[in-house]
């Protein structure tokens, strides 16, 4: 019997950590914010589309090309990657929100 493979895994890696710190230190945080919630549902076309241009980006050396494809390729990705760059925007936000957990904002609380 062939082993399922695991869809849950986000395929997160240093690379990607390096580029959300270099928005963050461009603060260009809430800028990439709104622009990944306007085309969340366009982020699993752009991911095939950087993969099927990774053998360009390869004489490029674009190491983090292949991390950020595999992350908006994944079903999961976008959503993970909001929820990122929410908790750069504001370390006090809860980091995985999910519809039934109530709200962990100050402003929120009775």
């Amino acid at each position: 019997m062939p082993q399922e493979t695991d869809r849950t895994a986000i395929p997160w890696t240093p690379a990607l950590e390096e580029s959300l710190a270099a928005l963050a230190q461009r603060q260009q945080i809430l800028p990439a914010l709104l622009l990944l919630s306007g085309q969340r549902p366009l982020a699993f076309l752009a991911g095939q589309l950087m993969l099927l241009l990774q053998p360009l980006t390869a004489s490029l050396s674009l190491e983090s090309w292949s991390a950020w494809a595999q992350l908006l390729s994944h079903p999961d990705g976008p959503a993970i990657l909001e929820a990122r760059l929410a908790a750069l925007l504001d370390p006090r936000a809860p980091t995985r929100p999910t519809a039934s957990s109530p709200s962990t904002h100050p402003d929120t609380q009775p």
